[in-house]
């Protein structure tokens, strides 16, 4: 008899409970918070097909916070020098040029007379200073198959013409999602490649 009564006073075991509440607690918590910051590759709605594969492929999500900076490097069309542009967000909420620095200089990276000049900053790498500017909204450009341009965001790096054809006209800009939305863009970003060693700014070390 005692034991009967053992039994069916028995508490169950809590971890399963638990861990659902816990769960459910979490994605209110989720749901509650503020939308986040992230950078948006997107294909514009007016891209020629012929050069996105028929059709433009869905936005690309990444975690990027409001003060935080975003690169496009590519290899110069011409001379095969490395380049590296550096994007803020304007005030605005558009994108600004913050830095611009070349292995080498070459055609269609000179020196703007009395705005830019190109200063040392050693290792074989030169800065152009005086080029930061409010591009007055997202930063259009097309995905190059020489250039072979990719995105570095927190070191991780996207080769864009994994994504994108060569020849895709695409816009990076900020936008707000949900904190949902921005875990899983974490999440993919963290699965990507990082190299800490060459996204470290020219001259640094």
């Amino acid at each position: 008899m005692t034991a009967a009564v053992r039994t069916r006073g028995r508490i169950p075991a809590p971890g399963p409970v638990l861990a659902a509440t816990a769960l459910a607690a979490v994605v209110v918590l989720l749901t509650a918070v503020r939308p986040l910051d992230v950078l948006v590759v997107r294909v514009p709605p007016d891209a020629d097909p012929g050069t996105t594969g028929g059709g433009a492929a869905a936005p690309l999500v990444l975690p990027l916070a409001t003060a935080d900076v975003f690169e496009v490097r590519y290899r110069h069309s011409v001379n095969g020098f490395t380049v590296r542009e550096r994007f803020a967000r304007a005030e605005d909420g558009g994108v600004t040029v913050v830095e611009h620095y070349v292995d080498g200089i070459g055609a269609g990276i000179d020196e703007v007379a009395g705005e830019t000049t190109w200063e040392s900053v050693g290792g074989g790498w030169s800065r152009l200073e005086g080029l930061a500017r409010d591009l007055g909204g997202p930063l259009v450009m097309r995905v190059g198959g020489v250039a072979d341009h990719r995105l570095l965001v927190g070191c991780h790096e996207i080769r864009l013409l994994e994504r994108y054809p060569a020849g895709t006209r695409i816009a990076l800009g900020w936008e707000r999602t949900g904190p949902l939305s921005w875990l899983a863009a974490r999440l993919r970003l963290a699965a990507t490649p990082r190299d800490g060693v060459t996204c470290a700014l020219p001259g640094t070390g």
